[in-house]
């Protein structure tokens, strides 16, 4: 047997993840990245219940329920932001030299 054992449900937490990833407020990006450790271990789920086999299962959900404090999740939303707000920083002032 091969997937669809919960229906994909992983792509569409992993699809609702990316786009709160993605969005503007820190508490929905949090939420992002949260549902991002739920899909991974639902893809496992899905995988060991359908046949295929995925070894990392259990620790994907220990990831997901060890990790549920909001504070370490805000942590790495700012991150991202920080890193993609370094980038911006960098292309602005190289667009500013070249005036």
């Amino acid at each position: 047997m091969s997937g669809g054992s919960w229906d994909y449900l992983y792509l569409k937490i992993g699809e609702a993840a990316a786009r709160l990833e993605e969005s503007n407020t820190m508490s929905r990006c949090a939420l992002g990245v949260h549902l991002g450790k739920v899909a991974a271990a639902m893809h496992a789920i899905e995988w060991n219940d359908s046949g295929d086999g995925a070894d990392n299962e259990l620790d994907l959900i220990a990831e997901v329920l060890t990790g549920t404090n909001p504070f370490d999740v805000v942590q790495m939303a700012l991150a991202k932001h920080k890193a993609e707000l370094e980038q911006f920083e960098a292309w602005f002032q190289r667009k500013k030299a070249t005036r």
